[in-house]
């Protein structure tokens, strides 16, 4: 394996070893629509059987958690997950493709278009 020193780094989006492409925040250069994310939709009970606007204690149903499908889609690990749950976006590094938002079965991440420039 060979040893990489800062000056064999080419200029360019080349990410000659893993871990590099955390050092270089790209969420400047995105497209003109963010992610908005809606934690409330995503965890939503889609069967409620009682009053569950809280977590229920022990409910076996799955409604409440995260599908992370869109986590397991985003190109760029924008997506951020604390104790398996959706806690949103890191706009550090989101490009604003959109994956996110067509993917996610409830609807709970939507594009919002922003000025850029």
């Amino acid at each position: 394996m060979r040893n990489w020193k800062e000056e064999d780094y080419q200029p360019g989006a080349t990410i000659p070893i893993g871990g590099t492409a955390r050092n270089n925040k790209t969420g400047s250069w995105r497209a003109t629509s963010i992610p908005h994310f809606k934690k409330w939709i995503c965890q939503e009970c889609l069967t409620p059987k009682r009053d569950c606007r809280n977590f229920c204690e022990g409910c076996s149903d799955a409604c409440h958690r995260d599908c992370l499908l869109c986590w397991i889609s985003c190109p760029e690990d924008c997506i951020i997950i604390k104790e398996g749950q959706i806690e949103g976006i890191d706009f550090d590094y989101c490009k604003g493709c959109g994956i996110c938002a067509s993917v996610c079965p409830r609807g709970a991440i939507t594009m919002e278009r922003v000025n850029i420039g």
